[in-house]
C-alpha cells in the first residue's frame, strides 16, 4: 500500500514506556540528585518496577482512496526510525508521551510504503515501513503495441466430430 501518514483531527497516540508488572503506561517523575535533575518512571499501581521501553503508535494513514487507523509496534518503529525506544526516551529526552518526538513528527505527510496486516481483533498493524520507490514503478505499464485477437466463428456447414458422452451409446444415422 502506498500512502501517507497524515495528521487528522486525532493526534497520534504514542506509548513509549510501560510497567514491567502490568500493561499500564508509566508517567515520568523528576527527582533531584547530586548531578541535577534525573527522570524516573512510575506506575500508579506498582512500586520498584523496571520500565519497558517500546514503541506503540496508534496513527492514521491515508492514500488516494481512504484513511485507515493502524497500530505500529516496537520492531517496525525501531526499523523505520533507526532508533531504539530506550534511546529515544532516555538519550534524546522524549519523555512526554503526549508529544510526538521530532523524528516521528518529521514523517507526517511524507509518502511511505506500508506493509499492513489485519489482526484477529480486526485492528490493522504495520509490519513494515519503507520509502516509496520511484513512482513510475507503481504506475501500470501501458502497452506500446496493441494486439487484437478475434476468435474464429465456427462454420455451420462443417460437421463437428461427435463427442462421446459417458454412459451413452453412439447411434449411426
Amino acid at each position: 500500500m502506498h500512502s501517507q501518514n497524515k495528521r487528522s483531527g486525532n493526534q497520534p497516540k504514542l506509548v513509549l514506556c510501560t510497567c514491567s508488572r502490568c500493561p499500564r503506561t508509566l508517567y515520568p517523575e523528576e527527582e533531584d540528585d547530586e548531578d541535577g535533575c534525573k527522570t524516573s518512571f512510575a506506575c500508579r499501581d506498582h512500586e520498584n518496577i523496571t520500565p519497558k521501553f517500546q514503541y506503540c503508535l496508534n496513527a492514521s494513514i491515508t492514500d488516494d482512496t481512504n484513511t485507515t487507523d493502524v497500530v505500529i509496534y516496537d520492531e517496525t518503529m525501531t526499523d523505520a526510525l533507526r532508533t531504539e525506544c530506550r534511546v529515544m526516551v532516555l538519550d534524546k529526552g522524549n519523555i512526554d508521551q503526549k508529544v510526538l518526538p521530532p523524528e516521528i513528527s518529521a514523517v507526517i505527510g511524507v509518502p511511505k510504503l506500508f506493509e499492513l496486516t489485519k489482526r484477529a481483533d480486526n485492528s490493522i498493524s504495520v509490519n513494515g515501513i519503507s520509502d516509496t520507490p520511484d513512482t513510475n514503478v507503481l504506475q501500470p505499464k501501458s502497452a506500446s503495441t496493441s494486439t487484437s485477437l478475434t476468435p474464429q466463428t465456427p462454420d455451420p456447414k462443417r460437421k463437428r466430430p461427435m463427442q462421446d458422452v459417458p454412459g451413452e451409446k453412439r447411434q449411426k444415422m
